[in-house]
């Protein structure tokens, strides 16, 4: 079940559920909330892009247990502060 709503997630954005009024006053910070993958709106995700590599077997980083959207993505590059963002997820990095 939980692999469908990550799905769905990726596909529809986390606020498919939400009502059209909630979803306008949202548009364009989506991108910001605590459950999306900020490395990877960066281009990069450790646990996503080493998952399956020979790594793993040395050091199990573990599953990114986050959002990877490429709607959020698409937000992310067109949100009107996006260097403001990226320097901070960088940091955080």
């Amino acid at each position: 079940m939980d692999e469908v709503r990550k799905l769905l997630d990726s596909l529809m954005g986390q606020s498919r559920d939400a009502d059209l009024m909630e979803a306008k006053k949202n548009k364009g910070k989506n991108f910001t909330q605590d459950n999306v993958c900020k490395f990877y709106l960066l281009g990069f995700c450790p646990q996503w892009e080493l998952a399956n590599s020979k790594l793993t077997t040395k050091r199990n980083l573990g599953q990114c247990c986050k959002v990877h959207s490429e709607a959020m993505k698409q937000e992310f590059e067109e949100h009107p502060e996006k260097e403001k963002y990226q320097a901070e997820y960088e940091r955080s990095f």
